[in-house]
């Protein structure tokens, strides 16, 4: 009798273990399919890439900035992805530009903005040239 008391604790254990690792196994499946947002663009990047135009050095380079800002943010894109996606639809100038940038400094979105309107030489006058003309 003692002996079947054993082997029922004994087989209550073994069930004990294998539900512990069937749970874990469970939680780590599940670890595992969750999205890292941490390093991946916005589930809306991909359809973003598609909405935004690349850069037509033919256009004002201020207004692509705006439509670019206005598409990030309707799309929620997160702020240190902005330069990850505007380099993929930069040409001409712009693109010297960006590639003439220090490294460290490459990934900032308003440092390159402000360095691309400088270049191009958008200024408050510019503005002012240009709502009179309208």
């Amino acid at each position: 009798m003692e002996e079947n008391e054993r082997e029922r604790k004994h087989a209550e254990e073994e069930k004990d273990r294998e539900r512990k690792h069937a749970l874990e196994m469970e939680k780590t499946r599940a670890e595992q399919n969750l999205p890292d947002n941490t390093n991946n663009p916005s589930p809306t990047t991909h359809k973003w890439e598609r909405l935004c135009p690349p850069y037509d050095e033919s256009r004002d380079i201020a207004e692509y900035f705006l439509t670019f800002e206005r598409l990030c943010n309707l799309h929620h894109i997160p702020d240190d992805h902005k330069m990850t996606l505007l380099v993929a639809k930069l040409t001409g100038s712009a693109l010297d530009i960006f590639n003439d940038m220090p490294i460290d400094e490459a990934s900032d979105y308003e440092k390159f903005k402000d360095l691309v309107l400088k270049q191009f030489q958008v200024t408050p006058e510019t503005y002012r040239v240009k709502f009179r003309t309208l």
